[in-house]
Formats: C-alpha cells, structure tokens, sequence
C-alpha cells in the first residue's frame, strides 16, 4: 500500500517536472563562424595595436637619436668654429705684432738716448724714406708685397662687412685675394702705370672730341689716325 501510495505521487511529480521542460523553450544555438569572426577581429585589433604601440617607441627613439645626433653636431661645428676663430685670431695677432714691430724699430740702430717721443715721431718719416729706398733697389717686388696686403685686407673687410664676425673670415678667400694682388695687381701695376703715364699725355683729349664730334661711323677712323701719333709716343 505505501507503495500504490508513493507511485502515483510520483508520477505527478514527473509529469509536472516534464511539463515545465517543455514549456520552457529551446535552449540558444551557439554558432560557431560567429566566435570565430569576432576572435580573428579582436586578434587583429591586437595586433594593429602593438604595431602602433611598436612604430611610436620607434619613433621615439628615432626622434631620441636625431637630437642626439643633432646635439653632436653641434658640439663638433662649435668645436670647430672656437678652433677657426683661435686660428683667424692667432694669425691677426702674429700679423699685427710683426707689422707695427717692423714700423716702429725702423731707427732701433739709433735709438740710444731718444725718449719715446722721438721714436714715435721720427717713425713715420724714416718709414717713408725707407720705403722709397727700396723703390730704388726692388721696386716690383715692394709693390707687389704692397698690393698683396692691400688685397688680403680688403677682402677681410668685405667679409666682414658681409656680416661675419671679426675672426671668422674665411682665410682660403682673404689667401687667394692676396695672391692675386701679389702676383698680378702688383707686378703688372708697376709697368702699367708707367704706360698709363703716356697715354695720359693724349688719350683724355682725344677720347673727348671722340665721343663728343665725330658721328658713330666715323670714330674707328679717327681712333686709327690718333693711334698713329700714340704709336709715335710709344716708340720714344
């Protein structure tokens, strides 16, 4: 009896557990493409997001090594330029010293019981006496010496009037500037003056009735027939 008691009991129970399963629903189908989708999704985002990460530390450390690299530069042009300007300043300094020494001591051999005064007075005639003297014994090469130094400092003054400093001139320039001028301004001057020194006794004249009588066409002839008289001028 206790038996037929509990059986039926628990049929009731079963059928009312079976009845709420089916009432329940269907249970959500995983799809599986779905995951997979969205897992190569958030692997790539992964991996956009460390090639980020990576490009910017390279960059980092790209614009790191261009400062670096930039402060050594900078440090070498530096470097370089105190160096440039030490040599400029040395070279102004020996130049000055052995010019104004050499003007100063032009008397040194008669210099015993003179006061500064006499030396610095007489310095400049005894300079200029001693300078035609050398006209007189070597006139090229003093013109050339003069033309020279002349050049070099010239050239000096047009850098700096360029806007460099005082001892940053270039000295490959200010070098060639002054060879020219020993070389060609000075030793071609000495004979060319002495040329011009003739042509001053006719050409001024004779250019102004060239240029201010005589038409156009009729100048080369003129010109031909003052040649002949410079040529004569030339020849005495």
């Amino acid at each position: 009896m206790a038996a037929l008691c509990c059986c039926p009991t628990t049929i009731i129970v079963s059928g009312k557990v079976s009845s709420r399963i089916k009432t329940a629903g269907p249970l959500p189908r995983i799809n599986p493409f779905k995951n997979q989708k969205r897992l190569i999704t958030e692997r790539r985002n992964l991996i956009v997001k460390s090639i980020i990460e990576d490009r910017e530390a390279i960059d980092v450390k790209n614009d790191n090594f261009k400062a670096e690299e930039e402060l050594s530069e900078d440090k070498v042009e530096d470097t370089d330029r105190l160096m440039s300007r030490g040599i400029n300043a040395a070279i102004v300094l020996a130049a000055g010293t052995v010019a104004v020494t050499k003007l100063l001591t032009i008397d040194h051999d008669y210099w015993q019981g003179w006061t500064l005064y006499e030396i610095l007075r007489y310095a400049p005639e005894h300079n200029w006496f001693a300078y035609e003297q050398i006209l007189k014994t070597n006139p090229v090469l003093a013109k050339m010496a003069i033309s020279g130094i002349v050049y070099s400092l010239g050239d000096w003054i047009a850098q700096c009037y360029e806007g460099k400093p005082l001892f940053e001139f270039d000295r490959t320039r200010v070098l060639r500037s002054g060879l020219v001028g020993f070389t060609l301004h000075g030793s071609l001057s000495h004979y060319y003056y002495q040329f011009c020194e003739a042509g001053w006794k006719l050409w001024p004249l004779a250019h102004l009735v060239t240029y201010g009588v005589i038409p156009v066409d009729q100048r080369l002839l003129w010109v031909d027939c003052i040649e002949l008289i410079w040529v004569t001028i030339l020849s005495t």
